[in-house]
């Protein structure tokens, strides 16, 4: 069994992603004194790695070295590489790995025992609400949402919603065969929820939702969020 004990290693992962932003961003603050490089996980090789981690700063003698999506992101052997140098070397950067998804308890357990590890959850009620879309009416529907909102960010909500379609189209198109990833009782739950709606629909729904990101990033709309939604879920 790899046993990663040489580094000092955070793991920040869960779907609240808005929340382990958060977190990384005080981690980075806190630590504005250091030499901080940010990789991403998933063009992530050992040259990479290794140039990060061992490369010596003439200027900053302590480092950090934040990795985003490694562990959710990597192809099998790359992972199987990386996890394999990290148990075998030694060196003292502090490390950070910034997962958008949760991971598994088992995965953590085997290679990070040591690690110090946050999940960030979005609430039940997150639950509740995405797997009632087309299920429930929308003035049930928007009821949730609002009731949502009290507590968690409107820009988790549209993310939850974005990954609820995204899944629900996979499921429409393919089946089971395209939520493999994801254990028989909750393939179900995505394969009945999407037959609430056409692929059509669906697809056109997504779309739906990268406007509203795109209208807010580049700011074409004076309208928040949390309204945005409320106009897209009359809409579907």
């Amino acid at each position: 069994m790899v046993d990663i004990i040489n580094l000092m290693i955070t793991i920040l992962h869960g779907e609240n992603t808005v929340l382990s932003r958060q977190e990384l961003n005080t981690i980075k603050t806190q630590s504005k004194d250091k030499e901080t490089i940010s990789l991403d996980g998933k063009s992530l090789d050992i040259t990479k790695l290794t140039q990060a981690l061992e490369a010596r700063s003439l200027f900053v003698e302590e480092k950090l070295v934040i990795i985003e999506n490694f562990l959710t992101r990597l192809g099998r052997k790359t992972k199987d590489d990386v996890l394999e140098y990290l148990s075998k070397s030694e060196i003292q950067p502090e490390l950070v790995l910034w997962e958008g998804k949760e991971i598994s308890k088992a995965l953590l357990t085997k290679y990070f025992p040591k690690a110090k590890v946050r999940a960030f959850k979005p609430e039940a009620s997150m639950f509740k609400f995405v797997e009632s879309i087309g299920v429930v009416s929308v003035h049930d529907l928007l009821l949730l949402h609002h009731d949502l909102l009290k507590k968690e960010a409107a820009e988790l909500v549209w993310f939850m919603i974005v990954r609820q379609f995204r899944y629900m189209i996979l499921a429409r198109d393919m089946g089971e065969t395209g939520l493999a990833e994801f254990p028989p009782w909750q393939r179900g739950k995505y394969i009945s929820q999407s037959k609430f709606f056409s692929l059509q629909q669906l697809i056109l729904a997504y779309r739906k939702l990268l406007e509203i990101d795109l209208k807010i990033k580049r700011g074409l709309t004076p309208m928040p969020m949390d309204s945005l939604l409320d106009i897209f879920i009359t809409s579907i």
